[in-house]
């Protein structure tokens, strides 16, 4: 009757296992003849969802308003997932949820952003670099963070002026994100910040001016006339110059 041919039905639905959930299966645990139960800790298989995927990272607590403020307006935040030499641009995705408290052993707040990862570049328990952008600052004076130097007289850094010499230069720091440092006071734009080599240059020493991938460094020692200098810069740049 009716009822059998349901329970046959029902009985039959027992030898068919369906995931919960869409995502990439892993490694079987178990092979065909295996016995398997249900209290089983590993199961059959281990699956990972992975579109959308999630990431989570923590920001130091002296930046808490800064994120938690725009997030509980409703704003949606930018987050950007690099690789782990932070050359690589693997996803873009957006800030989910912050912890409801702070780790007061690091200092630091966890937050999740989410991923649509629909390329699949992001992977289960990878290692990734995040940055999280929560303003953008326009007509900002950037310069690469290896320029910017720490002293008795607080925050400076190194530039080239007219004269080809050497100029000590305070500065106020802005914004940062690891490789570029936004400046708010003491620098112009177009100024030639020297980058490299800074440990060997003193106030009015020569320097000479590096067009293409060399940039502003110190003059030639004595001995090499016409070596290329030692660093890197970034501004206006300006052609090969000789000692005088």
């Amino acid at each position: 009757d009716q009822a059998q041919v349901e329970d046959a039905a029902r009985q039959l639905a027992y030898t068919k296992i369906e995931s919960p959930i869409s995502g990439r299966v892993g490694l079987r645990h178990v092979d065909a003849g295996n016995v398997v139960r249900p209290g089983d800790a590993q199961g059959i298989v281990m699956i990972t969802q992975t579109r959308p995927i999630a990431v989570s990272f923590t920001v130091p607590e002296v930046d808490l308003q800064k994120v938690v403020e725009p997030l509980r307006a409703g704003e949606e935040l930018t987050v950007e997932a690099w690789d782990r030499n932070e050359q690589t641009l693997l996803a873009n995705g957006v800030l989910r949820t912050a912890d409801n408290q702070i780790d007061i052993a690091t200092g630091t707040l966890r937050l999740k952003a989410e991923f649509a990862n629909a390329d699949e570049k992001l992977f289960p328990n990878q290692f990734v670099n995040v940055r999280l952008k929560v303003r953008t600052v326009k007509q900002a004076i950037v310069i690469p963070a290896a320029a910017v130097q720490f002293g008795s007289r607080g925050t400076y850094i190194f530039i080239a002026n007219e004269k080809n010499e050497a100029a000590v230069r305070d500065i106020v720091l802005g914004p940062a994100d690891g490789i570029m440092q936004s400046v708010t006071k003491g620098l112009e734009g177009g100024e030639n910040v020297i980058v490299e080599g800074v440990d060997r240059l003193r106030e009015g020493r020569p320097v000479t001016l590096v067009t293409g991938p060399g940039g502003v460094g110190p003059a030639p020692t004595p001995g090499a006339p016409g070596a290329p200098g030692a660093g890197k810069g970034e501004g206006k740049g300006g052609k090969k110059k000789k000692e005088k």
